[in-house]
């Protein structure tokens, strides 16, 4: 969008030339005040005359580079007709909490790499994530309350206080990843880079942990089929790949080849991947068992 505005804003500069040429010099007597007044005029001229355009030059920047807006806090399924209808409005909430449990794991996953790699400008993106995953909450949680402030069927009754029960979970994942950044920016200076094995460590336990979060999400999204057999096994991954990165971290220490910065980072990096495997259990486990009502 800066590249297209400025290629556009140089071509109407040109055409509008000799006018600037004649113009300019009346506006002062001195040519720094001329300068200024110059470039003045020609962003303001160039704006007015693009402003009207915004909603196509919107679409064409669209069209040229599409994606998603990582820092979106407009909620994609909550319908306001639908508000009026409980069942409808609970199955909608669900596909709320389903993109924002995604949302989570991502910043999650980003939060890790970027406490190796010492990404500050991700780091930044994921602290106005997490506040916008507040902002999402109260909004879905103001949507459930409102769909259920009349008469709503005896058997959905007790879906509400669930949902938010499940969300609340959901909402702590951001928590997390918050906690990780905040981490990297506490002991970042004096724990360094992870060397190798600590590396490949904390990616195998992330890994695990991501895998446990896909399938909550799946749970969570009713357009799609999942298995929660698999859950016990993901789990049970789980603790072994934490139980090996402490018992090799323990080792790295005792031998001298990890400083205890680095070690205090390490492992509360994984306690934190831990919690977040705790909430991921307890909204696959909610859901799951909702399902089989």
């Amino acid at each position: 969008a800066h590249l297209l505005f400025n290629l556009i804003s140089v071509v109407i500069t040109m055409l509008l030339y000799r006018f600037y040429l004649a113009l300019v010099p009346m506006t002062a007597n001195s040519l720094p005040h001329q300068i200024a007044n110059a470039h003045f005029i020609i962003k303001t001229v160039n704006v007015l005359l693009i402003l009207p355009f915004v909603h196509p030059f919107g679409r064409l920047v669209i069209r040229i580079l599409p994606g998603n807006d990582p820092l979106s806090a407009a909620p994609e399924f909550l319908s306001p007709q639908d508000a009026e209808e409980p069942e409808k409005a609970l199955a909608n909430v669900q596909r709320e909490i389903s993109r924002m449990c995604g949302t989570g794991m991502s910043m999650i996953h980003d939060a890790v790499e970027s406490l190796l790699t010492k990404d500050e400008i991700t780091q930044e993106r994921i602290l106005k994530q997490e506040k916008i995953i507040d902002n999402l909450y109260n909004m879905v949680a103001a949507y459930l309350l409102d769909a259920f402030s009349g008469a709503a069927p005896t058997s959905l009754s007790g879906r509400p206080a669930l949902l938010l029960n499940v969300m609340n979970n959901v909402e702590r994942i951001g928590d997390h990843a918050e906690n990780i950044v905040e981490l990297s920016q506490v002991y970042g200076s004096k724990c360094g880079r992870f060397g190798e094995d600590a590396t490949n460590d904390i990616l195998a336990v992330l890994r695990v942990t991501e895998q446990i979060g896909n399938l909550a999400v799946t749970l969570l999204d009713k357009t799609k089929h999942t298995c929660t057999d698999r859950l016990p096994t993901l789990t049970n991954d789980f603790n072994n790949a934490k139980r090996e990165a402490l018992r090799r971290h323990t080792d790295r220490l005792r031998n001298g080849h990890c400083t205890v910065v680095a070690g205090i980072v390490f492992t509360i990096l994984i306690v934190n991947l831990e919690s977040v495997v705790d909430h991921l259990q307890t909204v696959a486990t909610t859901i799951a068992d909702t399902e089989k009502e």
